[in-house]
């Protein structure tokens, strides 16, 4: 088997397991291991799943399942994802020179219609209005923007942390050079609903952002930041992009930190002012895995209370209870 046959193969297992729908709770036990995206293997995947984008030996290239109708594309920067359109029939990524390119699948045609300077690393991706959106790194200063299909720029901000619901982004495995478990990686997967929602948080100031038809925002949340809510989330690596999650209602923040003596899992609530934030767990050993459910109003995470559990809270952080003395990575789940 060529090392393209087995990211499809792998491709095609998790284009399988994506289909079962979201909302009972399911105890996990797999080891996960986040990194920023470094574009080997499959990189992203159409939301018809019939298409897969793959980035091998520094080239890029669309295929579809079985291998057939392949393209190559010119070569993609490193530290930025290649994304699709939400009809599958558009890929945004960056190239080499930094400009941000459209292409259409199958063909070589392409515009780069924005430049970004000299950007370190970065996340794109379209929205479902069809404009997209580019979230950069370049020296010291982080920026967000938002651009129309021929370049024409929406908004920009800079920022100093993001938070996204975990229905905007899907989770791959990876292959080291000698084809073993390399860990996951994430691509994103804006496309599970209609509405894009993810929020920024710049100074004290926490901003939401929709998108549908139209883009909405930013609209500022009531709380704000303090100065020692700033200083925890400075232990927050923003290179995982499971490290911190937005609410489906938008309103709060549910991050993990870590630092010298293990993982921390914070919940901050930005509804009203003054902003509360609330411990959930303290020196985790492990890397703590944790799960909003799809109506918001409780939270599932990794405890090291009694030994490594699961717990659950209310999203106001009350009546935190445990469900089970020996679980992980807790995700929600439809019943059957």
């Amino acid at each position: 088997m060529t090392q393209l046959s087995r990211y499809l193969a792998t491709f095609t297992a998790a284009a399988r397991r994506q289909r079962s729908p979201l909302l009972v709770l399911a105890l996990l036990a797999l080891a996960v291991l986040l990194a920023a995206c470094n574009l080997q293997g499959v990189t992203g995947f159409s939301p018809t799943n019939n298409v897969v984008a793959i980035v091998q030996d520094n080239m890029f290239y669309t295929t579809d399942l079985s291998g057939g109708n392949l393209q190559a594309y010119e070569q993609p920067r490193p530290g930025f994802d290649i994304t699709f359109g939400p009809f599958g029939n558009r890929l945004l990524y960056v190239n080499q020179d930094a400009e941000v390119c459209l292409a259409e699948v199958g063909s070589t045609s392409e515009s780069c219609p924005v430049s970004l300077g000299n950007p370190t690393a970065g996340i794109l991706s379209f929205l479902p209005s069809g404009d997209f959106i580019v979230a950069y790194q370049e020296g010291e200063t982080r920026r967000m923007a938002i651009y129309r299909p021929d370049g024409t720029q929406i908004e920009q901000r800079s920022f100093d942390q993001y938070f996204l619901p975990p229905d905007l982004y899907k989770l791959k495995e990876t292959l080291s050079p000698g084809d073993e478990f390399g860990g996951e990686e994430w691509m994103f997967e804006p496309y599970a609903n209609n509405m894009v929602r993810w929020a920024i948080s710049d100074g004290a100031e926490v901003f939401l952002y929709e998108a549908g038809s139209t883009i909405q925002g930013p609209t500022k949340l009531a709380g704000e930041l303090t100065t020692a809510q700033r200083d925890v989330l400075v232990n927050r690596s923003l290179s995982d992009v499971s490290s911190g999650a937005l609410s489906p209602d938008g309103q709060r923040l549910l991050f993990r930190t870590e630092q010298d003596d293990g993982y921390n899992l914070f919940l901050l609530d930005l509804s009203q002012e003054p902003s509360q934030l609330t411990p959930l767990v303290t020196n985790a050993p492990f890397r703590i895995e944790y799960a909003f459910s799809p109506d918001g109003s409780q939270i599932a995470y990794e405890s090291t209370q009694g030994g490594r559990s699961i717990w659950l809270v209310d999203v106001d952080g009350t009546g935190a209870r445990q469900l089970s003395g020996a679980g992980s990575l807790p995700q929600w789940h439809a019943a059957p």
